[in-house]
């Protein structure tokens, strides 16, 4: 087992599971593209939760009754995060195990292996995509998420990111975006793998994304500066809550709807299920 010390840097276990949705930019988004598909699972079938981190998508794969293996880099970190739920009507305890890869789950076989937020962060995500194959039964599915390029929040964490390795900055392994793709990139990573694209949607609007990022980038310095200087006297951290607020975003996701079929393309994340190839 992984020695890691506990790093709750992408702490979900409030939000709502990937499994259905996600609240964030102050909009609570709602999908059904991996439900639908998760009633056709047998219960109690196996399940890989790839990237598991904090275990959201874990809890409610087993109280739908599954049997989960639960994947990540840490096992101090898994172990924090399960104390934070109430496992008495999980009729399965999930398996944690830490790890990079799938060298620990090597010959096993899943009806669904999740990997939502994970393959930004890999070098090469075929490495990754090729195994996780293997380990797929002839009618199981992978369900992931991914994000597009082409968002001002992702343009700005390539520049961050880069500028970080220029200045020498170590990251942390599995934290920041170190794949940019745009969605039909994406695609062609995973069709080029060696799998069959069932169904693709994208999610977070374009005009809520957008500003979230905006407010975010124009709020950093005085966010930064403001504490050092005036320690105690503002609440200068509430400031992107003020100009992002939920009215605010509201709006923004209204407009998001009506212009969808034309921006779809700019959204922030992609949402795939996927197969092996027939």
């Amino acid at each position: 087992m992984s020695d890691l010390p506990a790093r709750r840097t992408f702490d979900r276990t409030k939000d709502v599971a990937k499994l259905f949705g996600c609240n964030t930019r102050n909009v609570n988004y709602r999908w059904s593209i991996f439900l639908r598909y998760l009633d056709q699972i047998p219960k109690h079938s196996r399940v890989l939760d790839f990237g598991a981190g904090s275990l959201r998508e874990t809890f409610e794969l087993s109280l739908k009754g599954f049997d989960v293996v639960s994947l990540d880099l840490s096992e101090a970190t898994m172990r924090a995060y399960y104390a934070d739920y109430d496992w008495t009507d999980c009729s399965v305890q999930p398996t944690l195990i830490a790890g990079d890869d799938l060298s620990k789950v090597t010959g096993e076989q899943f009806s669904l292996i999740t990997a939502f937020d994970v393959f930004e962060h890999l070098n090469d995500p075929k490495e990754l995509l090729i195994p996780m194959i293997d380990m797929l039964k002839a009618d199981g599915l992978i369900f992931c998420t991914v994000p597009n390029r082409r968002t001002l929040f992702e343009i700005l964490s390539r520049i961050k990111w880069k500028a970080g390795l220029a200045l020498g900055h170590k990251f942390n392994p599995g934290e920041p975006h170190i794949q940019f793709n745009s969605p039909a990139e994406w695609r062609a990573i995973f069709e080029s793998s060696g799998l069959r694209i069932v169904e693709h949607e994208m999610a977070i609007g374009f005009f809520v994304n957008t500003w979230a990022s905006l407010v975010s980038m124009i709020t950093l310095p005085a966010r930064r500066l403001v504490p050092r200087l005036l320690p105690g006297k503002l609440e200068i951290d509430r400031l992107p809550g003020v100009l992002a607020g939920t009215r605010v975003m509201a709006a923004l996701n209204a407009i998001d709807r009506g212009t969808e079929r034309m921006l779809q393309g700019l959204y922030g994340w992609n949402l795939f299920v996927l197969s092996q190839i027939k």
